[in-house]
């Protein structure tokens, strides 16, 4: 039957690279599980036997993959008999861009683990347990994740009697894209013994403002191909794990070595372990196919293959070393550049700017001096007026003044009176004849000489009147010009004492310079003897290298030469060179990933390692093309091997998933259970702000303790729904049945 399935792959058109990519990706997913091969490499034969057409490939161009700019946000859940829910629906609304947040709360046993389990499962079936459950939580083997789907459905049924009637559960997730309306519904169906019947599990994919079933190609399974599409359209698989997922996982994945956590992450990233593993299988077809066959020089292909791989596998071997080496090089070539920035930084202009320095600490001293003078000088001339006070002042002022009346009193003559006496008698109101006659009276024996020289006699007589008004205006500047000269002075006193105070602040940063530099200069020679000891490693491990590369390079053209010259013996070696050709393909490309992929992969964990620490001691983070993570302080200094706290792990592990959703799902929804875990009270506030500043939609499914009053305020401006689940038991059943309750929406006037 084999050999047959060559024969007609044989006769029909080759295929391309991404067509054979594609269709295998998808049997190794159908037979998953499986211990036997066979049926994997049967399937193999008829997809490989065809030939190929082209010999590159990019992941780029993969009709599979999901546009990272596409916008997907979950608008409707949907439960029937799921666990605690019997019927239950939640609307999320479209608040804007800003209201990205929706939290729903409840103690435990409310039902907010089976919300995050029903949209695992209602997006990727079995899958959610053989791909997003495998990461994070660590689940074992195949064969056991298979046995998990059974006990995990079975489980999920609720267990009313209306339940138990139906046989059936269902999860229905509608979302909101940017191509337009999208939703996902999968039903599970059961026995009366409440076993599930695998086969009869339901998966229908509908799109656009109809509704309307996907339109599923002839020959090809309906359920695999709606669930590629639902990753296609939704959500991959691969990065699932990073952005559905409880936080008591992420304190679980916290306490693996980070290049294992980085590698697994940038793995899902990129699809690496899939790819990776369709590699070995190719490889391990390839040699099956050819264990039998021999070229006429009497060597068999499969001893030349294992030539082959053994000097790859040596050359893998020196990558490791060649790596590190790589790393020490460039940590000693930063200190030398960090410490040449010094230099540079430091040395320019240092004795010229402390020259300046000094002579301008000299002019701010004369100046100082002169303002002293100044204000000795006001001193001198106001301050004893203005010692005596403001209140004796106007009282002195007020007697020069009376003084000044009296004085003037007592040159009045009669003619004065009488002309006085007429104005005063005409101004209203106007008085009677004996009112007028005792006024009068009174004020003629008030101006007579007897009654008014010692009631006018003037204050101070021995000022004359020019030696009273200079002296009431002396008081007068006193109280006004010679304050304000007094304080105006006093400032610029003050301005002029603290530029001399930062001048010697000055002066002692330039002197410190000068110490910096005499320090620097004595680190780049250990820094130069550093680098040299580096680089004589690195080209040994080059030389080494360049060796295995001109060793291999001939077999491997050799290996395909013979294979390709085999190719027109029997359809056989045709499927073999396809399968090394496809696995060469896909080892190209996954170096091309790797190298425009980590760097911003490592920028992004740095990003929000730095965002969600509190300590500050973090600059950058690197990750060489082997997984391996450096960490770096401000000034480059390796930190690595600096002991994390829990908390730091935790942290660490949250940048990690939240650099794979900046990549991979930036514009995805995340959907966390318990999201702030086992963090401790100064952290969370810091990861709460992380996932509250997601462009995209994000929900939290929390404990009551975890988010409180004045946190769900602070949140308020980013969120677009805040709700609370409700248990109670069924009176009728005995069944415990939760519900959605004080659900508050926030609509955005143009989003609704």
């Amino acid at each position: 039957m084999i050999e047959q399935g060559l024969v007609d792959g044989a006769n029909r058109e080759p295929r391309t690279i991404g067509s054979v990519i594609a269709e295998l990706i998808r049997v190794r997913a159908a037979s998953a599980g499986a211990g036997n091969r066979r049926p994997l490499y049967a399937r193999m034969d008829e997809t490989l036997g065809h030939g190929l057409v082209d010999q590159n490939w990019s992941s780029d161009t993969d009709p599979r993959n999901l546009d990272r700019e596409t916008e997907v946000r979950l608008s409707r859940m949907r439960l029937r008999n799921w666990k605690s829910f019997e019927r239950a629906e939640l609307a999320f609304p479209n608040a804007g861009n800003e209201r990205t947040l929706v939290v729903v709360g409840g103690p435990n046993g409310y039902g907010k683990s089976s919300i995050l389990e029903a949209y695992a499962f209602g997006l990727f079936g079995r899958r959610a347990v053989t791909q997003v459950g495998s990461v994070l939580s660590v689940t074992s083997g195949r064969g056991e994740q298979r046995r998990s789907y059974r006990n995990l459905l079975e489980r999920t049924l609720h267990r009313s009697e209306r339940s138990a009637s139906e046989g059936m559960c269902a999860v229905t997730l509608e979302f909101a894209t940017d191509r337009g309306p999208v939703v996902v519904e999968r039903k599970w169906y059961f026995n009366p013994d409440g076993a599930l019947i695998e086969d009869d599990e339901e998966l229908i994919v509908r799109i656009g403002a109809d509704r309307n079933m996907l339109d599923v190609p002839t020959n090809v399974d309906p359920q695999a191909w709606c669930q590629e599409e639902v990753e296609r359209r939704i959500l991959p698989a691969g990065i699932a794990p990073f952005l559905i997922f409880d936080g008591e996982e992420v304190d679980r994945w916290a306490q693996k070595k980070l290049s294992d956590q980085v590698k697994t992450a940038i793995g899902r990233m990129l699809g690496l372990e899939e790819l990776s593993g369709l590699i070995a299988d190719l490889k391990d077809y390839a040699r099956d196919r050819e264990r039998h066959l021999q070229d006429a020089g009497g060597e068999s292909l499969s001893e030349l293959q294992q030539k082959v791989a053994r000097l790859e596998d040596e050359l893998r071997h020196e990558e490791v070393p060649h790596a590190e080496a790589g790393r020490l090089l460039a940590t000693a070539r930063s200190d030398r550049d960090n410490l040449i920035s010094t230099l540079s930084e430091d040395d320019v202009g240092t004795h010229s700017s402390l020259q300046s320095l000094f002579e301008e600490n000299h002019r701010l001293k004369a100046e100082a001096a002169q303002l002293d003078r100044e204000l000795i000088g006001s001193l001198a001339d106001h301050g004893p007026l203005l010692l005596v006070g403001r209140t004796l002042s106007r009282s002195l002022q007020n007697s020069l003044a009376t003084g000044a009346g009296a004085e003037a009193f007592e040159r009045l003559d009669d003619d004065a009176f009488d002309e006085l006496w007429a104005r005063f008698v005409v101004a209203g109101p106007p008085l009677d004849d004996v009112e007028t006659a005792s006024l009068r009276d009174r004020m003629s024996r008030a101006w007579r000489e007897e009654d008014r020289s010692e009631a006018a006699s003037p204050n101070h007589p021995h000022l004359d009147r020019r030696a009273r008004s200079s002296l009431s205006t002396r008081l007068d500047s006193a109280l006004t010009n010679g304050r304000r000269t007094i304080l105006a002075v006093a400032a610029a006193r003050k301005d002029v004492g603290e530029r001399l105070a930062a001048n010697a602040s000055a002066l002692a940063a330039g002197k410190a310079r000068l110490e910096r530099i005499e320090i620097a200069k004595g680190g780049l020679s250990a820094a130069a003897d550093r680098i040299a000891a580096a680089e004589a490693t690195q080209s040994s491990i080059r030389s080494r290298i360049a060796s295995l590369k001109s060793q291999l390079s001939p077999m491997r053209d050799e290996l395909m030469r013979r294979t390709a010259a085999a190719v027109d013996a029997g359809p056989r070696l045709r499927a073999t060179a396809a399968a090394r050709t496809t696995a060469a393909a896909i080892e190209a490309e996954i170096e091309r990933l790797a190298a425009r992929e980590y760097q911003r992969f490592a920028d992004s964990v740095t990003a929000n390692f730095k965002l969600l620490s509190h300590k500050g001691q973090v600059e950058r983070i690197e990750i060489a093309p082997d997984g391996a993570v450096v960490i770096l302080d401000a000034r480059g200094r390796d930190i690595t091997e600096y002991r994390m706290s829990a908390g730091e792990n935790q942290l660490f592990a949250m940048a990690l998933i939240a650099a794979v959703g900046d990549i991979a799902g930036a514009n995805l929804p995340l959907v966390v259970d318990t999201p702030l875990g086992r963090l401790d009270t100064k952290h969370r506030g810091s990861v709460l702000n992380m996932l509250a500043g997601r462009p995209a939609q994000t929900i939290l499914l929390t404990q009551p303790q975890e988010i409180g009053a004045h946190q769900l305020t602070e949140l308020e401006p980013h969120l677009a729904l805040s709700a609370t689940l409700t248990h109670a038991l069924d009176q009728r059943s005995g069944v415990g049945v939760s519900t959605f309750a004080d659900t508050r929406t926030f609509v955005h006037e143009e989003a609704a």
